[in-house]
């Protein structure tokens, strides 16, 4: 489901929609403006200041600030970073392990030899097999802590299993009219409307 070709209101101030995986999206801002949805005037702001860069990447802005593009982390790859790598890296996976795309999950996974364990094979198993099980949620890395186990998250994420996004919370710059209540569903917002008003933002009277 593409929400740019009909929500095209989301990104605000002539900002760019540009949709991601499995319904999500981003905006592309403007230079003057910064946020989530571009609604926040800024004279300090960058092409980069609307984090368009998505899976950790890092955004670099060129061209007097006019253009930027996205440094991917190896498992990522696209103009955002929206884009699972299918195709291995080499040394991917260590100590032997073997490295396939996993369309369930929807990312790289290692199979590994009977002597090591881990996201990437990195743990022998008779330090630890704590992290076997992948206990790390969204790309993040798992260290072995007996008996248990530490994960070290990615930027955006956070938690003991890096379960909870640190994204900026959409309901933070108000987006909903007119008395709706903004409910927060992660990466985007929905508007409960009150009695007499319609539209993404309930900014249509009836």
């Amino acid at each position: 489901m593409n929400r740019c070709s009909y929500q095209s209101a989301l990104c605000r101030n002539g900002a760019t929609c540009i949709p991601g995986l499995d319904g999500a999206f981003s905006c592309r801002c403007p230079i003057s403006y910064t946020g989530v949805y571009c609604e926040t005037f800024s004279q300090t702001s960058t092409i980069c200041s609307s984090i368009p860069c998505r899976n950790s990447g890092t955004c670099v802005a060129y061209n007097n600030n006019a253009n930027y593009y996205c440094q991917c982390p190896q498992e990522y790859s696209g103009s955002t970073c929206t884009t699972p790598v299918t195709i291995c890296p080499v040394d991917y996976c260590k100590n032997n392990g073997q490295c396939t795309f996993d369309y369930t999950l929807n990312r790289l996974r290692c199979a590994c030899p009977g002597t090591f364990g881990g996201q990437y094979c990195e743990i022998p198993i008779g330090q630890s097999n704590a992290c076997a099980s992948f206990p790390c949620h969204n790309d993040g890395s798992c260290t072995p802590a007996p008996p248990s186990f530490l994960c070290k998250c990615k930027d955006t994420y956070s938690g003991n299993q890096c379960q909870y996004s640190s994204n900026i919370n959409p309901c933070s710059s108000s987006p909903c009219k007119n008395s709706a209540i903004c409910v927060n569903l992660g990466s985007t917002f929905q508007c409960q409307c009150q009695s007499g008003f319609h539209g993404i933002t309930c900014e249509t009277p009836i």
